[in-house]
Parts: C-alpha cells; sequence; structure tokens
C-alpha cells in the first residue's frame, strides 16, 4: 500500500508539470488581462536583470523536465525509487510555479517573491536527493536526471535574486546606502561563490555553467549602460566557465592515471635484487 501511495506521485508529476509549463507559456505569450512579465520588468529595471536572450534557458528546463516526467511513467523504470523521492517536491514546485505566475503578474510582487523562495528551497530539496542517490554505482547510469534539476536550482538561485530586486524597486529602494551599482556587484559575486561552493562540494558542472551563462546575460544587458556591473558580471562568468573546464581536465588526468596506475606498479621490468637472492 505505501509503495502504490508513493508512486502515486509520480503519475500526478507529468500532468502537474504540464500545467505548470502550459500556463507559464500562457503568461507569457497570451497574457490577457494579466501584465505581461517583461512590462513589470519594463517598471522595476535594475542592474541586475540579465539580458531578455538569457531567460531561453527556462525553456530548456521546461522541455527537460517535460521528458523526465514522461520517462520515469516507463514500465522499465518503474522499481527505480530516486523517482519517487522526488516526485513530491516536483508536483508541490509545479504549484508553486502557478501560484507565483498570477501573483507576479497581478503585480503582488512581495508574495510572487515568496513563493519564489519556496520553489528555490523545493529545488535544492530535489538537487540534493539527486546528488545523494548518484553517489550510489546503481545510478550511475541515470546521471541525465540531474540535468533539468541542477540547471533549475541554478536558475531558480539567480531568479530569486532578480525578483528579490523587482519587489524592491517597486518600493523605491536604490540600493542605499552603497549605490545600486555596487550591490549588484555584490550580488553578482555572491551567487558566483554559491555556484562555485556547489562545484566543489559536489563536483558539478551544470550548476556553475548555468549561473555563468546568466551573468554573461547581465554582461550583455549592462555593458552599454553599467559598466562596472558588466566588466565583474563578465569576468565572473568567465571565470566559472574556467573553473569547470580545469576541473574537468584534472579530473580527465586523474582518470586516465588511474587506468595506467597498475603498469607501472606491476612488477614486470623489475630489476632484481641480487644480494637478496644471493643471500
Amino acid at each position: 500500500m505505501k509503495d502504490h501511495y508513493t508512486r502515486s506521485w509520480r503519475w500526478l508529476a507529468l500532468p502537474a508539470l504540464l500545467l505548470s509549463i502550459g500556463l507559464t507559456v500562457v503568461y507569457t505569450f497570451l497574457p490577457g488581462d494579466a501584465i505581461p512579465v517583461s512590462a513589470i520588468f519594463g517598471r522595476h529595471e535594475h542592474l541586475f536583470i540579465p539580458a531578455t536572450y538569457t531567460f531561453a534557458v527556462v525553456a530548456i528546463i521546461a522541455a527537460s523536465l517535460l521528458v523526465y516526467a514522461g520517462y520515469q511513467l516507463l514500465p522499465a523504470q518503474r522499481h527505480i525509487p530516486i523517482y519517487d523521492k522526488i516526485a513530491q517536491p516536483i508536483v508541490f514546485s509545479s504549484l508553486l510555479t502557478m501560484v507565483w505566475l498570477y501573483t507576479f503578474t497581478q503585480e503582488y510582487l512581495f508574495v510572487a517573491w515568496l513563493v519564489q523562495v519556496g520553489q528555490l528551497i523545493l529545488s535544492l530539496v530535489i538537487f540534493t536527493r539527486i546528488r545523494n542517490e548518484m553517489n550510489t554505482t546503481l545510478y550511475r547510469q541515470y546521471k541525465w536526471i540531474q540535468l533539468p534539476f541542477t540547471t533549475a536550482a541554478a536558475w531558480l538561485t539567480f531568479s530569486t535574486i532578480v525578483y528579490a530586486g523587482v519587489w524592491l524597486k517597486s518600493i523605491g529602494y536604490e540600493g542605499v546606502p552603497f549605490g545600486e551599482n555596487v550591490v549588484a556587484v555584490l550580488a553578482v559575486l555572491a551567487v558566483a561563490l554559491l555556484a562555485n561552493a556547489v562545484r566543489n562540494r559536489y563536483h558539478d558542472f551544470i550548476f556553475p555553467l548555468t549561473i555563468a551563462w546568466c551573468c554573461i546575460g547581465i554582461y550583455a544587458e549592462q555593458r552599454n549602460a553599467e559598466k562596472l556591473v558588466a566588466l565583474v558580471a563578465l569576468s565572473t562568468g568567465i571565470y566559472l566557465v574556467a573553473r569547470v573546464m580545469i576541473a574537468a581536465v584534472r579530473q580527465s588526468v586523474v582518470e586516465v592515471s588511474r587506468v595506467y596506475a597498475p603498469v607501472g606498479s606491476s612488477g614486470v621490468g623489475r630489476v632484481p635484487n641480487h644480494r637478496s637472492q644471493s643471500a
């Protein structure tokens, strides 16, 4: 009975994702009486908002989530428990997405930001559960499922700061006492440090690369308006990409060393100790 109850959350995950993603598309392209998200950004513009094309990562997340939602229902995946462990937070996160769409487009900006914080917490729960399972040999073949959820966790980490800035601008905050440009720089550095910490802790490359994409988006948006913010964002994005590449090269060197280590340490070609033989 317990297994049946747990597995039922898997079946709820697919319609929940379909509904939340469908509503996101509707609110983006056919908002009706609601205020378009882009219009709200225009009203409360701040220096941490990236270029419009940066938001294309949301489409990648949505598409990969739909693939995952269908794949985890296949008969061959029925007895893989990782899908059951993350199904419930997926459903709750989808419900929060729908709440966020309504509150944000109705300009209940503080409530929308709180909802986004809830989404971020759920995404981090999913991320850590997947990472813990991936440490076992059984799940190494399922590493691909990290893509949608790690990307979502990184994006929500970034967007939570973006929407916090939108709310703060709506109540008249101008970066006191440091100035808006310094606050934006501090925000870029903070999110980059977090991305680097995730890479160090979990040896993950998706999270920092997603944050790097967002930082480069800030550079593209601010390069002609606020050069300090743009320079820091570009430098941060390049650093995160370089950090991932260096780690990948080091990992490759370690794996090659492990492959050839037994050859070097074997007794083949070892010079005999004539003294010990004669003794």
